[in-house]
């Protein structure tokens, strides 16, 4: 066989072997290797731009076997790489009580953007705002502000700022979560958990922070977590949330993605990965989009719109 029939097999070969790869990584566990577990956090972008490489490779050689072998990787991959799309449980007019509109967003300590912040909050008008990495400074200045919008407020001191127009009481804080009673007049006692989990690079296993959101919320409560989890839904730890732990995702449609946002120089490559979340159990979302709330920060904000499903059996 000369070099020039050598060369499509070889290039036909690898696409098949590292496409095959990508596809099987999706099923591996990461909770015991940290570099694993940043593979999978990107690996959706990872997947997109590897195919795309073979794809310019296969017009260049214009050759059957590559031809071939990236039908191959589109079709073992496509899965993996497609946005969200479902269609919304829909529940009979007897069975929801209007909506709860949710908001969540990680404003980066470092940057004071309170008025960018105090905008969006007033914009959007949500029921729920959920705020990460405020400095202690500007979460007074926020809730002063906001105090008419929202009267009831949570706060700790890892920076996080919980805004409720519902009556709202702290009722556990480990610095990595804060979780909060909310007291809703239709829907009635609703946990809420704002979360900046830190980034599980993992060794051991599930780390400790983890653990402690797992066991708080190992019960069927009605329950909302809203924030900066460091996860992608490639991850093994947003398995669990969902098929585990009863939770929905927001996200309908379209990828969602929210990291990096504008102030991180690879933000010109737009947003990559999904890390921001809002999750409900107990709740059915309607609408979520995300939104670019401030050029200061480097995550977009979250923006969702959830039904109650009032024949639920919930607990404090």
């Amino acid at each position: 066989m000369g070099q020039r029939q050598q060369q499509p097999l070889i290039g036909s070969l690898f696409i098949v072997g590292v496409s095959t790869i990508l596809a099987l990584s999706h099923f591996t566990s990461d909770l015991h290797s940290p570099a694993l577990f940043i593979f999978k956090a990107a690996l959706q972008p990872i997947t997109v731009a590897t195919l795309l490489c073979f794809g310019i490779y296969a017009a260049w050689r214009k050759h059957k076997w590559l031809y071939s072998a990236l039908c191959y990787a589109l079709f073992i991959n496509l899965i993996f790489i497609a946005p969200n799309f479902r269609i919304s449980d829909t529940l009979d007019q007897k069975d929801a009580v209007s909506s709860l509109t949710i908001a969540t967003f990680s404003t980066l300590t470092r940057t004071s953007n309170t008025s960018d912040i105090i905008k969006f909050a007033r914009s959007e008008a949500p029921d729920l705002l959920c705020l990460q990495e405020v400095a202690q400074k500007d979460r007074k200045l926020i809730a002063e502000q906001l105090n008419k919008l929202y009267p009831h407020k949570t706060q700790n001191t890892n920076n996080q700022l919980t805004l409720s127009r519902f009556p709202l009481r702290s009722i556990k804080d480990v610095g990595y979560f804060q979780a909060s009673l909310l007291s809703h007049p239709k829907f009635g006692p609703i946990r809420v958990i704002n979360a900046h989990m830190h980034r599980p690079y993992l060794s051991d296993g599930i780390a400790e922070s983890w653990q402690e959101l797992f066991k708080f919320i190992d019960d069927s409560s009605a329950a909302i977590i809203c924030g900066d989890l460091n996860i992608t839904p490639n991850n093994s730890l947003y398995d669990l949330l969902i098929s585990r732990y009863g939770f929905n995702d927001s996200i309908i449609s379209g990828y969602g993605f929210t990291y990096p946002n504008a102030q991180r120089r690879s933000a010109i490559l737009g947003t990559l990965i999904r890390i921001d979340y809002i999750l409900g159990r107990a709740f059915i979302p309607i609408h979520t989009q995300t939104v670019n709330a401030s050029n200061l920060s480097d995550h977009r904000a979250v923006v969702s719109e959830l039904i109650f499903d009032v024949n639920r059996q919930s607990s404090p």
